[in-house]
């Protein structure tokens, strides 16, 4: 059988080419977009939300390791995240608060960061 992939081609892919796409302005605005659907669809929590990601990305469900590991990243996360916007807030009463971290949303940031990780996996950049 003809695989659609080319799995054997010669190396040839540089850091650039794969930072490019993991960091490219539209691949970060379709995790947000993605994550802020996620959020609309699923409101009910982070298991279902991971689980329709992993069905619009992948069409398949996730094993139970990669829910678990997914939902730990999100936790996770969320935690690093509150974290930052915490010290932003105590920082911004002395004027020094960094302006490139947003006081926004940690659960909804850390849900588009696994979107984003998700749209640079090769499991969704080549067709099994």
């Amino acid at each position: 059988a003809i695989s659609p992939n080319c799995d054997a081609r010669p190396v040839s892919t540089v850091a650039p080419q794969a930072l490019m796409l993991m960091n490219d302005p539209f691949v970060l605005e379709r995790a947000n977009d993605l994550a802020e659907r996620l959020r609309r669809e699923r409101p009910g929590g982070a298991r279902e939300q991971v689980g329709l990601l992993w069905r619009l990305l992948f069409a398949t469900e996730p094993c139970e390791a990669e829910m678990q590991r997914s939902l730990i990243y999100l936790a996770e996360q969320t935690e690093t995240l509150r974290a930052v916007a915490a010290t932003n807030a105590a920082a911004k009463k002395d004027n020094k608060a960094n302006p490139q971290v947003p006081a926004s949303d940690p659960p909804l940031q850390a849900l588009a960061s696994l979107c984003q990780a998700l749209l640079g996996a090769n499991r969704f950049l080549y067709v099994d």
